[in-house]
């Protein structure tokens, strides 16, 4: 399970079968909304969604990937949620945690949708991340 902004919206998005599928989150307009009230959304909405139920769920939608946006405006920080992958966490013959792992990466890990990403030798890791990054909103006084 990955947040992405898609068409102006924050949505849940999980990948089967080569299609993301994804689901509108409610109650917040952006990614900044999600992460300056993290604390409550990894509480009670983050805790209860996995890539199943994103799929099995009657409102999920097959997504473009042409209509992902990168939410990243500016930032310091890069919070990133680990484990959320069971095969994964198989493969690596680690227990399913009862959280979710959070953690941060570099800023320098950051590509939009659009971005060429330059390879430093022949081979590459599969694995890549989709990391959403929080921008606080400038309020006008």
């Amino acid at each position: 399970m990955k947040l992405a902004m898609y068409n102006h919206q924050p949505t849940f998005v999980a990948l089967q079968n080569g299609q993301f599928w994804g689901i509108p989150i409610t109650g917040y307009d952006s990614i900044d909304d999600i992460l300056n009230d993290w604390q409550n959304f990894l509480a009670n909405v983050l805790i209860n969604i996995n890539d199943d139920k994103i799929i099995d769920n009657d409102d999920a939608a097959q997504l473009d990937p042409t209509h992902f946006e990168q939410p990243v405006r500016n930032s310091r920080q890069l919070p990133a949620v680990g484990f959320n992958y069971l095969d994964h966490m198989k493969e690596m013959d680690i227990v399913k945690p009862k959280r979710p792992n959070i953690f941060n990466k570099f800023v320098s890990s950051l590509a939009g949708p659009q971005n060429s990403i330059h390879l430093s030798g022949d081979t590459v890791d599969w694995e890549s991340e989709l990391v959403v990054v929080h921008r606080p909103r400038r309020q006008k006084h």
